[in-house]
């Protein structure tokens, strides 16, 4: 070792029986008696620096630490030789928050000349504590220059490109690895991260599932395999694979941590908060699992508690801005519609772009029915994460202003669902008599309904080809563009007429009736955001009808459950097989002395065309319903009854039962 400027070693001097018998106690676990042991060796015996470097680290072992810190030094000094002691050094100052002073030991012109790849590891590996992956690259591609045949650090810079983004390079080592080692454990667990990051799920899905086939208790392949099946939206297997990991690992806040978002991914909000609450007990600082906690209380309708919980969370997290959202979020449930604005109104000031504030906003200005300022912030639900204009795909500008569309053809097309699209379509005469053309697109369901509608539009189902257009807009947006020719909502006693013949076809149908004939509707479709709330049991709503009257179901889509409920009463007559389309339900509204409905597009059709109906209202109404105790300013004909307590039908549905049987009583004066 001359050759690089190394002291010359002295003459070895064979450690003593004595010394030997030492070491034997250090690694025995005797580390107390072993340091005794040194101590009284080394005041008898000259240095034996081999053993100074076990006494080191002795000393750390027993938490000596400076005592330990002026061993190294010393070997480090006077036999530069010893060079396992500057690794030791270094893993000391890092234990202790020195890992600049640590690089600095390891980065001494003798070590980076050896040709030992152990210091560019250690180096690459307080470069990457530090932050600097650059650095850190270096010294490992050092290192892999040194021994290209070391796995571990083949892995380690696959992570470290991984972090870069630079998926191909990444994915290059893990490759070379398997190449030799089709079965290396740890290359394919880095492959799996490789595919999550490049959203190639499938692939990770199978590098993961030919882990977990050899080993099913393999945490890490599991987690990884999680994170794959929760990109493909598989929750099914999710939860299986977290149940199987969370019996293998219990105590694992991890592990825990999955557990409750595979029960939140099956609506299971029951378990999801027992799993939640458990891995809160392992470690009390998860945030997203505090989230989870109080999201499963929202979902679950017991927004008090949702709301404690978030209250609690920011006790922790006091600046979270997504948990501030959530909080104005449950107080719009709570219908604290003032409070909710105030969170929301703090939320723009911080980011004044940011859409999903701005769309909870515009839900809180339109329930206490300040229109014009509502549906502007309303426009911002275009950018949420699920798109509102499944109806049109073109590359056509949207129609953001009404200024110079003379001559110009814009398309009006649908975005949500078929009540809305009745709801918006009387802001179409707004458009009239500007010059433009405007060709109206309606879903196919609603074609022949929509015919009655008093426009100037060119009337065509979704999907026609309409030729070429300068803009297109969807419906909702009608009266935020139109808000400077309106004062009030628009609120005609009829815009709608069902079509003569389907009336003359179901008036053969139905025949003729002395009784009191009353329609309902007790669920909309079952995938709605809010159906939990909205809709109510058949059996239930059914139980509160008073006898007398003739009753008529409008739904076309029954649940299981509501096959049931209508055994058990002769008197509702159902006509799910023959409704066509709303022309068919508006036919047979127009029959109905009453209807009685939840909040579906039934409603919407029935207020349309002007017939007297009762709506059954959540406590947390859709923003269409607004605060007020009885009225709304959509349809006339319309009077709300809303429930008293959030997820209680009771008082609402004795109120209907009563006016029923008012009604019955009147018809048969």
């Amino acid at each position: 070792m001359d050759d690089i400027g190394f002291p010359q070693k002295p003459a070895n001097t064979l450690p003593t029986s004595d010394l030997n018998a030492i070491i034997d106690r250090q690694f025995a676990g005797d580390i107390q008696g072993a340091h005794d042991a040194y101590v009284k060796f080394f005041e008898e015996h000259d240095i034996e620096f081999e053993a100074l470097n076990l006494f080191g680290i002795c000393c750390t072992d027993l938490g000596k630490f400076e005592k330990a810190e002026g061993i190294f030094k010393l070997i480090i000094q006077d036999a530069p030789w010893v060079t396992e002691a500057s690794l030791h050094l270094a893993d000391l100052l890092i234990k202790h928050g020195r890992a600049d002073e640590a690089l600095v030991v390891l980065s001494h012109e003798n070590l980076t000349d050896l040709g030992d790849d152990k210091f560019p590891i250690k180096r690459g590996q307080i470069q990457i504590a530090m932050g600097n992956i650059e650095s850190a690259i270096a010294e490992l591609e050092f290192a892999m220059h040194l021994r290209p045949d070391n796995l571990s650090t083949l892995i380690a810079l696959s992570g470290l490109h991984l972090e870069r983004g630079e998926y191909e390079r990444a994915l290059s080592y893990c490759q070379k690895i398997l190449f030799d080692e089709p079965s290396n454990r740890e290359a394919l667990l880095a492959q799996s991260e490789i595919f999550l990051k490049q959203e190639n799920w499938d692939a990770s899905l199978a590098n993961t599932t030919l882990l977990l086939k050899r080993n099913p208790r393999d945490l890490r392949a599991g987690q990884l395999q999680c994170h794959a099946l929760f990109k493909n939206r598989k929750m099914d297997e999710f939860l299986e694979v977290a149940r199987t990991m969370a019996n293998v690992a219990p105590n694992d806040s991890r592990i825990m941590s999955l557990l409750c978002h595979g029960f939140m991914g099956v609506d299971q909000f029951d378990l999801a908060i027992l799993a939640a609450n458990h891995a809160l007990s392992l470690d009390p600082t998860l945030r997203d699992i505090m989230e989870l906690r109080a999201n499963c209380y929202f979902r679950l309708g017991l927004m008090k508690e949702a709301l404690a919980y978030i209250d609690e969370t920011l006790t922790h997290f006091p600046d979270d801005f997504s948990l501030h959202r959530n909080r104005g979020v449950v107080l719009e449930r709570l219908c604290k519609i003032d409070e909710a604005i105030e969170v929301f109104n703090k939320l723009e000031k911080i980011d004044p772009e940011k859409k999903s504030v701005r769309f909870n906003k515009s839900m809180c200005l339109l329930l206490q029915g300040q229109y014009k300022a509502g549906f502007k912030y309303y426009e911002s639900r275009f950018n949420r994460e699920a798109s509102l204009l499944p109806s049109y795909r073109g590359v056509e500008p949207l129609l953001d202003a009404l200024d110079d569309i003379e001559g110009k053809h814009i398309l009006l097309h649908p975005e949500q669902g078929f009540g809305d699209t009745i709801m918006a379509c009387r802001f179409i005469k707004f458009l009239q008599g500007n010059g433009a053309k405007v060709t109206l697109a309606v879903p196919r369901a609603l074609f022949s309904l929509m015919e009655s509608l008093d426009t100037d539009a060119k009337l065509v189902s979704v999907g026609e080809n309409v030729g070429k257009i300068d803009h297109h807009c969807p419906l909702l947006s009608l009266p935020y563009l139109t808000a400077d020719q309106w004062d009030d909502i628009p609120a005609p006693q009829k815009y709608l007429s069902a079509p003569a013949a389907c009336i003359e076809k179901w008036e053969s149908i139905l025949g003729a009736s002395d009784k009191l004939r009353v329609g309902f509707v007790c669920s909309g479709n079952s995938d709605h955001a809010n159906d939990g709330f909205r809709s109510l049991n058949m059996t239930e709503f059914l139980k509160n009808l008073p006898v007398g009257a003739e009753y008529h179901l409008l739904q076309k889509e029954l649940r299981d459950t509501d096959h049931a409920a209508l055994a058990i009463r002769n008197d509702v007559k159902t006509h799910y097989q023959l409704i066509g389309d709303f022309s068919d339900t508006a036919a047979l509204c127009e029959h109905m002395d009453l209807i009685v409905s939840v909040d579906t597009s039934v409603v919407h059709l029935a207020g349309a065309l002007g017939r007297p109906t009762l709506l059954m209202v959540p406590f947390w109404p859709d923003w269409r319903w607004g605060l007020d105790k009885k009225s709304n300013a959509w349809y006339p004909s319309i009077k709300l009854v809303r429930q008293q307590e959030i997820g209680s039908w009771r008082s609402v549905l004795n109120y209907v039962g009563d006016q029923i049987e008012r009604a019955i009583k009147t018809k048969a004066k």
